[in-house]
């Protein structure tokens, strides 16, 4: 009864150095903390896992996607569409748009992810989790 979120593994590396972890986002080091990000969601995914490059906030209003990073980073923000926004910086945000009756849409737009990659050339790339728009 639970809803399953996605999980990062190492599955795509072809050298030792690339590998995928899950990323938790817990206030202490504690077995409950931790099974508690994985439950709610507040986790991410870091393919090279080195820590290079951490999101310092993400987060979804119900209007407006957010996100930071600890250094600059080249951000997309996706959606079924594809890739509706990017940036270079420390933060990126978007804002679902609205239809012509002032509501939340297209309605293809169903979920939104950030992505941001390590303007450095470290190789560090993270993934949020979806955010579902609708």
């Amino acid at each position: 009864g639970r809803q399953c979120y996605g999980f990062f593994v190492p599955d795509h590396g072809l050298h030792k150095k690339d590998f995928g972890v899950c990323v938790l986002v817990v206030g202490e080091r504690t077995q409950e903390a931790c099974l508690r990000a994985y439950r709610n969601g507040n986790f991410y995914g870091a393919a090279h896992g080195l820590g290079e490059l951490r999101f310092t906030s993400i987060g979804f209003d119900g209007r407006t996607v957010t996100a930071a990073t600890d250094k600059p980073a080249k951000f997309e923000i996706k959606t079924a569409r594809g890739v509706v926004q990017t940036n270079t910086g420390t933060s990126v945000e978007w804002t679902v748009p609205k239809d012509d009756n002032d509501r939340l849409g297209p309605s293809v737009d169903v979920f939104a992810r950030v992505k941001a990659t390590a303007a450095d050339g470290c190789g560090e790339t993270l993934f949020s989790q979806a955010f579902m728009l609708a």
